[in-house]
Formats: C-alpha cells, structure tokens, sequence
C-alpha cells in the first residue's frame, strides 16, 4: 500500500520513509538492555537489582 501512495503522491514519500525510519528504532531500541533500565526507572549508573 505505501508503494502505491508513494507512487500516486511523492510528496508523501519524505512522511512515509521517516514513519518506517521511526519504527525502526522504536524496535530496535526495545531489544536493548538501556531499554529495560529505563523502564525499571533506573538512572544509568544506578546497579540493577536482577544482574547476576
């Protein structure tokens, strides 16, 4: 479907590549471990409780 749409109206190309640009580092950034301390609410320096 964005093919087409990007196809029917480039100008939508710049919005669609950035939306698929923001996906991607939204999954990429929930597959790291930084990713996990900031949802446990540990600060960077702060030890985390669970390593072992």
């Amino acid at each position: 479907m964005s093919i087409m749409l990007a196809v029917m109206q480039p100008a939508s190309l710049l919005s669609e590549l950035l939306s698929i640009l923001v996906a991607v580092a939204v999954i990429a950034l929930l597959y790291t471990r930084e990713s996990t301390r900031f949802f446990k609410d540990l600060a960077p320096d702060e030890p985390d409780v669970d390593a072992r």
